[in-house]
């Protein structure tokens, strides 16, 4: 799927979020369900939680882990009426501290799925220096009905 153009439109296809929560901004490989390489741009000229980057030294960790969570979320082969939960983050570390205008990129792997549950590796570097990593767990639960209400 590497020949595919993965811009910001496919994200916007295959990711229910929207700004100012949609942290990719491209797609650099994908193999559905199994593995993807993601990259996200930290603008010095974005506001993050609606504060200036002019307030800030440098991207609040939370935005790294969930772009990170975000990437990892591609990795999840889709099943019919589901929607796949974050569950669990285990043994996330961070090794540097990223800053404005750093280029994230992100790879991920499924490493496993039993029943309503899957399990995916996952770090993420700057200029090749790695700045994160973790296991990320997702749990599959039926969609919400939308008549309900």
């Amino acid at each position: 799927m590497s020949d595919s153009p993965l811009n910001i439109e496919f994200v916007k296809r295959v990711n229910p979020l929207r700004y100012p929560v949609l942290l990719i901004d491209r797609i650099l490989s994908l193999e559905p369900g199994e593995h993807v390489v993601a990259l996200k741009n930290f603008s010095a000229g974005e506001t993050t939680f609606g504060v200036s980057c002019l307030e800030l030294n440098a991207p609040p960790e939370p935005l790294v882990i969930e772009s990170m969570v975000q990437a990892a979320g591609l990795t999840i082969p889709r099943r019919e009426g589901k929607y796949a939960f974050l569950a669990a983050l285990d043994n996330v570390q961070f090794e540097t501290r990223i800053q404005y205008g750093d280029t994230l990129i992100t790879e991920a792997t499924r490493l496993w799925s039993k029943g309503p549950v899957v399990n995916v590796r996952a770090e993420a570097k700057v200029n090749g220096e790695r700045v994160i990593s973790g296991d990320i767990t997702y749990v599959y639960q039926d969609l919400p009905d939308a008549t309900v209400g």
